[in-house]
């Protein structure tokens, strides 16, 4: 039977181990409440902000409605770096190519990319990662972005508005504060 009691014994422990080691640590350390509701964004801020955090926390919290409701889809969630290694990879294996990782990641039903503008901006990068945004943005995908950058920042390094264009139409914003500015401005008030 799929009930909450069981989500938090066994499918929620099972969802945290498929994060890396320290994104486990958090979601195991820190409780979020009162997250925004399920849908794309662009979540933006300095180092330390929190924005892999929520967008984990975020993750989780879809992958449960999907527990519940015995919806299926892939979910996936890596930085963007990982995703271009892959495509990469797929260079050296006869088995898969390009159209098959592309495929793959526009076609998930969540996707977070994380630490979006951290890549090296080649025409190479810029094109597959235009074609993964556009892919998702046409469907109407969810995903999720997270990114030191500001959109504009972003359209700067790439050279190019067409992704942050895209980007800022598919997500709503979230602006992260550092950590010690959250604290201090509790503190404040």
């Amino acid at each position: 039977m799929r009930d909450l009691k069981t989500w938090e014994e066994k499918v929620r422990p099972a969802a945290v181990q498929k994060f890396t080691k320290r994104i486990q640590e958090d979601l195991n350390r820190i409780s979020l409440k009162d997250l925004p509701p399920l849908r794309s964004y662009y979540i933006q801020g300095p180092v330390g902000s929190g924005k892999t955090i929520l967008a984990a926390f975020l993750t989780l919290e879809y992958v449960k409605k999907r527990y519940l409701e015995m919806e299926t889809g892939f979910v996936y969630f890596l930085t963007v770096p990982e995703f271009l290694n892959e495509i990469k990879s797929s260079y050296e294996d006869p088995d898969r190519n390009e159209q098959d990782v592309l495929e793959k990641y526009s076609n998930a039903a969540w996707l977070v990319l994380d630490d979006f503008g951290a890549e090296r901006s080649t025409d190479w990068a810029m094109s597959m990662l235009y074609l993964l945004i556009n892919r998702r943005y046409e469907e109407v995908r969810t995903t999720i972005i997270t990114s030191n950058l500001t959109l504009q920042e972003l359209a700067e390094k790439l050279g190019d508005e067409r992704i942050p264009a895209r980007v800022e139409r598919m997500c709503d914003i979230i602006e992260q504060k550092r950590f010690d500015e959250k604290n201090k401005t509790r503190k404040e008030k």
